[in-house]
């Protein structure tokens, strides 16, 4: 009887996803505090503009709406327990008042408009029914869920490689950002779209798809440029059309080079005279460089990996539920592992996400660090490594299912690695570590158990939601 009921949920996820992403969204929205989630106030300050569309330079924001939103982010940064109660009662400040000032969108100012078109509509739209502050900020994060749902949902609906998506979207820090004003809200939602396009027909890409998946690429990279060596994936998989991609992608470097001419002299913490000076010394001192990035892979690893999971905010909740996020990353490792096909293709394609990654760590450090003030790249948030991990799929092959029973020798020798990768970043008690192998030998080998954790994951939430509410409340 359980056996049916697990495998009708199992064949009905598509369902099971849209009901519990929609609960949990909503439970995200309204529990996490307004500009909780990393850099939001600048993101909503964009957001609540008053120009309807704009390219680039100063915006202009009603005075009470920044007011707002400073309040409410130093009292986040100092670590003092919000009371929204009184953003609802009837002080003047809590209303719109239409006295304009420039808006201090601190690094974020040359993100582009479409990113916060959604939140932007919805925060507008929300003026029609009220003149408080609090309550249309609410409506622009309910707007952005309306994005990712559709987006997400159609590519659950897809059912192709679905485990792998169902974990990612249900992850915490997946639901913390897309519930909220940040860019990466955007760049989330249409990366599902980028997956069901590309995933649709990846055996043999139509031209459409090649057009739509190289759209995706230059929006988010607009947006972040670090992402732009994604469309070399893209390449990968269009021979037929190759001479006309291979154009398309010029095009596109020769848009994002026009669009951030500036960006060397682009004031983050570091100014041109020291970014130069900085690429200058990577460059001449190679041995250095690389003892640089292996030793931040190699002692940041586990962080990035919690981060991706489940670090929401300002808030740090890795010691409270330990075991929940060494289950969840096996588990990750697990269906990437059995979907992975190892082909030349694959290999290359790995290697485009590894050199994205390298360049998001290059990145940082040019922009935000100090030359030989660490032995590592400081600054480096695991939140930026999510978007690399949907394009993984595009190295999966669904006919390694079919083997995937033959190779259980490997399977255990591959995750006993793992385990013991695990205790060597970090001391694990005696009963994790018996409780972690009962849980790789239960994963590769008891289908019921797959499907009963498969159906868990999206409430480990639960527990993140009420530390969140713990936390600032």
């Amino acid at each position: 009887m359980l056996g049916k009921s697990l495998n009708f949920f199992d064949k009905n996820l598509h369902y099971y996803y849209l009901f519990f992403i929609i609960l949990y969204s909503v439970l995200y929205i309204f529990i996490t505090p307004p500009f909780a989630t990393p850099d939001e106030h600048n993101h909503f300050r964009k957001a609540a503009s008053d120009e309807k569309i704009y390219l680039n330079g100063k915006l202009s924001i009603d005075k009470n709406i920044q007011n707002f939103s400073e309040q409410i982010k130093n009292k986040l940064f100092t670590n003092k327990k919000i009371n929204l109660n009184q953003y609802f009662n009837s002080n003047n400040d809590n209303y719109f008042s239409d006295n304009f000032e420039n808006a201090d969108l601190a690094n974020l100012a040359g993100y582009p408009y479409y990113a916060y078109f959604i939140p932007k509509f919805g925060f507008s739209f929300s003026k029609l029914f009220t003149n408080n502050i609090l309550k249309s900020f609410y409506s622009g994060r309910l707007f952005n869920l309306f994005l990712f749902i559709s987006c997400s949902y159609l590519l659950i609906k897809l059912n192709i490689y679905r485990d792998f998506f169902y974990t990612l979207l249900f992850l915490p820090t997946t639901l913390s950002l897309v519930n909220s004003y940040s860019a990466d809200s955007f760049i989330i939602s249409i990366i599902c779209l980028y997956a069901y396009f590309f995933l649709k027909d990846k055996k043999e890409l139509t031209l459409k798809n090649i057009q739509i998946c190289n759209c995706i690429i230059l929006l988010i990279s607009v947006i972040k440029p670090v992402y732009i060596f994604l469309n070399l994936i893209v390449l990968l998989y269009s021979k037929k059309y190759l001479k006309m991609n291979i154009m398309a992608n010029i095009l596109i470097l020769a848009l994002l080079i026009f669009y951030f001419y500036d960006y060397p002299s682009m004031p983050i913490d570091n100014n041109i005279t020291t970014k130069t000076y900085i690429v200058n010394y990577l460059l001449l001192n190679p041995a250095s460089t690389i003892k640089l990035f292996f030793l931040t892979v190699l002692l940041e690893s586990k962080v990035y990996t919690y981060e991706i999971i489940g670090v929401v905010g300002h808030m740090v909740n890795i010691s409270l539920y330990f075991i929940c996020y060494y289950l969840l990353a096996i588990y990750l490792f697990y269906i990437i592992y059995k979907n992975m096909e190892f082909s030349k293709k694959n290999i290359l394609t790995v290697s485009i996400i590894l050199l994205s990654a390298l360049v998001i760590l290059a990145t940082i450090y040019l922009n935000t660090n100090t030359l030989g003030q660490y032995e590592i790249i400081k600054n480096v948030r695991g939140r930026y490594f999510l978007i690399l991990l949907f394009f993984l799929s595009c190295t999966f092959n669904s006919s390694i299912k079919n083997n995937f029973k033959n190779k259980n020798l490997i399977t255990i020798i591959f995750f006993l690695s793992i385990f013991f990768i695990f205790n060597f970043y970090e001391q694990i008690s005696i009963k994790s570590n018996i409780v972690i192998f009962l849980f790789i030998c239960l994963l590769i080998y008891q289908k019921y158990f797959r499907i009963f954790f498969k159906l868990m994951i999206p409430h480990f939430n639960i527990l993140i939601l009420y530390n969140i509410y713990d936390f600032y409340y």
